[in-house]
Order: structure tokens, then sequence, then C-alpha cells
């Protein structure tokens, strides 16, 4: 049986596996989970109702829900938060425990948790930033494993890189985030205003300077492999009619 005081307790053991950093200022985090298909549907709902109920608490900055274009089993939320004690008080609330049951009816649902920093930090009201009409938003995250020793060249890169990245006309978002766990490690988040927009994005020439780097830098070279094609469906006032609903999933 799957009790209040069942998933608090889970979640505690969560934060001792996960060596959740309480004392940094700012804090993202990314949640990665596989659904078992006769707790998608569930899982879907929870998740939309837990990103809902933290972009409304106190010091949240974002809180959004994807699934991933090759996999709707997969399902990411990514979140901001102003405090780390903002998020470890969101934790004990109704919407993180109906997740944290959800884990213990299923007994193995993988979750992974990636904790990081943000690199050329944006204005926080910029990752609120409503869509234009006739958009129809297009979410990729890209994993970046750097070989050791060239992570100051990758972030320079970036940097030199980001005012053309984010003048591109397509892009709503673009920023660049750290694993906390590891320097090596670094993830891209890039909103587009369409898929059409991600693909000329690549063709572009301000890509060209990061694209370099990437294919002679990566620990796995492969480009394709780190990158995350995914597909918003929360907070669900957002999503474009194309884009999946929680009541067509099954």
């Amino acid at each position: 049986m799957i009790t209040q005081n069942n998933a608090e307790r889970e979640t505690e053991n969560d934060f001792i596996m996960c060596g959740y950093p309480t004392t940094l200022p700012i804090i993202g985090r990314l949640m990665r989970f596989r659904a078992a298909p006769s707790l998608k549907v569930e899982l879907y709902i929870a998740l939309n109702q837990y990103v809902l109920s933290a972009s409304d608490a106190e010091g949240n900055i974002m809180a959004e829900a994807y699934y991933q274009e090759d996999d709707d089993s997969i399902l990411w939320v990514i979140e901001r938060w102003s405090e780390a004690r903002f998020l470890d008080n969101n934790e004990k609330k109704e919407p993180m425990l109906n997740i944290i049951a959800l884990r213990l009816k299923d007994g193995n649902m993988p979750v992974e948790h990636i904790y990081f920093m943000d690199l050329l930090t944006l204005p926080n009201q910029t990752y609120r930033r409503m869509p234009n009409e006739g958009d129809d938003p297009y979410t990729v995250m890209f994993f970046v494993n750097t070989q050791e020793g060239s992570e100051e060249n990758f972030k320079s890169i970036y940097h030199s890189s980001m005012p053309a990245l984010r003048s591109d006309p397509g892009i709503l978002i673009y920023q660049l985030f750290q694993d906390l766990t590891d320097d090596t490690k670094f993830i891209t988040y890039e909103k587009f205003r369409s898929r059409s927009s991600f693909e000329d994005h690549l063709k572009s020439l301000s890509a060209g300077p990061v694209v370099g780097f990437l294919q002679n830098s990566l620990r796995n070279p492969s480009f394709e492999q780190g990158l995350q094609r995914l597909i918003e469906f929360a907070p669900l006032y957002r999503i474009k009619s194309s884009n999946m609903n929680v009541d067509s999933v099954g």
C-alpha cells in the first residue's frame, strides 16, 4: 500500500542518493523518467501537476515537462529555482509526493537527476516568454561530454558565439548549463519557434565554431547521440494544438 509517509521517506532517500546540493544560491535540475506502459498516462498527469504547482511556488524561475520525440515513454522535467531552499520546500508538497508514489507503485521506474548551474545567465523572465501566434515551439537539449582539459575552451567558444546564437530570429531561448557533479559535462537548452527553425539553425554560420568544436573535442564524437529532441506538454497553457495533450497519451 502506498501512503504519503512512504513517499516522504522515499523523497528523503532520493536527496541522499542524488547528493542534493542545498548550499547553492541558484539551482537548476533535470529529471529524466522512463515510464512503464501501464503507468505512462498517470506519470504524464503527475508531471503536469508538478510543473503547474512548481511554476506558482515561491522562488521558481521555470518549470517545464517534455516527452522525447522519438520515445514518448521518456519524460523530462527541467526546473530552475532562485535558491536551493525553495526547491527543498517544493519537494515536500503533494505533487512531488504523487510522483514518488508512482515510483513506488512501479518498483523499477528509472529516474535520473542532474543538477546544473547556468553559464551566461539570462534574465529570469526570459524563461517564461510566451511564443508568438503561429509559433510551434520545438526544444532540444544537447548533452556535451568534453574531453578533460578542454572545458574552458568550450566555454570560451560558446561565450563568443552566444550573441549571434541568441539573435537568431528562430530562437526563443538559448542557454548553456554546466553539470555540478562533473566539470567536463555541459547541456545546451535551446527552444526554437518551430522544428524548421531548428533545422535552419544547424545550417547557420553562427553555429559554425560550436559545431567545429563538437566534432573534434567530444569524448564521444557522435553529435546525434547527445541530442535530445523534446516536445513540451506542461505547462499546458503554452502548448500549441499540434503538440501532445495528456488526454491523448495511450
